[in-house]
């Protein structure tokens, strides 16, 4: 029987730039010579055929990109992504036979456009029960992933195949950059740019103040005229604190300035009728506000 023969499973694997041998082979019966072939990428873009072993003749598309190699094997220069496909051998043998096969070329490329997403977002709440920031990128075979970063977590949980880092019950700590590297064994090109490997983003955890404290100025005693700054402080809070102040049971005394930013509370030209309990409230309307309370008890005379 006359056959075309392929000296492998059929599948060509060739990194992109290289050149790639698409192998062919012949079993023939005695005395029967091939006749004519045809190599051509399907479905139907020809690249060469040849009769009775003569000069090869390649098509105007193809010249220059492929050549033949040894008994019917076919060699292309410099393969590119769009060179990935069927690839088939036609052949007629002198008894009247025929036959024909196929084999796959798959070109392969270094990762390229890798890109993180982040559920629910890269802004977290602290202890959300999960965020999960996802690695996609692009090249064959299919890359593996790793996660890196200074406040990566040790219970992270990473999925080398999926791309995915899953941090669980999130805390303020975990807050930073982290990075993706796609990877798949398979090198860049001259002139690649690096970064296309690799991804970061900046990871927020937001939460709520946890404690207030109020100072005054001037922190001995207080005289009637002068000027009594009280400014209320947390220790942190993301996003900052904003700022609030009431007397406990009464309203403000005039002459009063208010800073929700900075969180002062200025007591200007200071009268006896401005005793009382002070409250400053610092929010940033994650979780409760943080309280704290100072009492003027005593306006002294100028």
């Amino acid at each position: 029987q006359n056959t075309i023969t392929l000296p492998d499973d059929g599948i060509t694997r060739a990194n992109l730039g290289d050149d790639s041998i698409l192998e062919y082979g012949y079993t023939t019966a005695p005395g029967v010579t091939v006749l004519f072939e045809v190599w051509k990428k399907q479905p139907s873009s020809g690249i060469a055929n040849r009769a009775n072993n003569g000069p090869f003749n390649v098509f105007a598309a193809w010249r220059g990109r492929a050549e033949p190699v040894g008994q019917a094997s076919l060699k292309l220069f410099s393969v590119t992504k769009d060179d990935a496909g069927q690839y088939q051998l036609s052949t007629s043998f002198s008894d009247g036979t025929s036959d024909s096969k196929e084999r796959t070329l798959i070109v392969q490329y270094a990762p390229e456009d890798t890109t993180v997403t982040a559920t629910p977002g890269l802004i977290a709440m602290e202890g959300d029960a999960q965020v999960v920031l996802t690695c996609q990128s692009g090249g064959i075979p299919a890359p593996t992933y790793t996660w890196t970063g200074d406040n990566l977590p040790a219970d992270a949980a990473q999925d080398p195949n999926t791309g995915a880092l899953t941090i669980t019950n999130i805390q303020r700590s975990a807050a930073g950059q982290y990075t993706c590297t796609a990877d798949n064994g398979v090198p860049q090109l001259p002139g690649d740019n690096p970064t296309a490997l690799t991804n970061s983003v900046d990871v927020q955890v937001q939460y709520g103040p946890s404690s207030a404290t109020i100072t005054r100025d001037p922190a001995d005693k207080v005289v009637q005229w002068n000027t009594v700054t009280l400014s209320c402080a947390v220790d942190t809070a993301n996003p900052p604190a904003t700022y609030t102040w009431t007397r406990v049971q009464r309203n403000p005394p005039t002459n009063t300035d208010v800073d929700q930013i900075a969180g002062t509370l200025r007591l200007r030209s200071i009268q006896p009728d401005a005793v009382g309990t002070y409250q400053c409230s610092a929010s940033n309307r994650i979780g409760d506000p943080a309280i704290a309370t100072h009492v003027i008890d005593e306006v002294e005379e100028a």
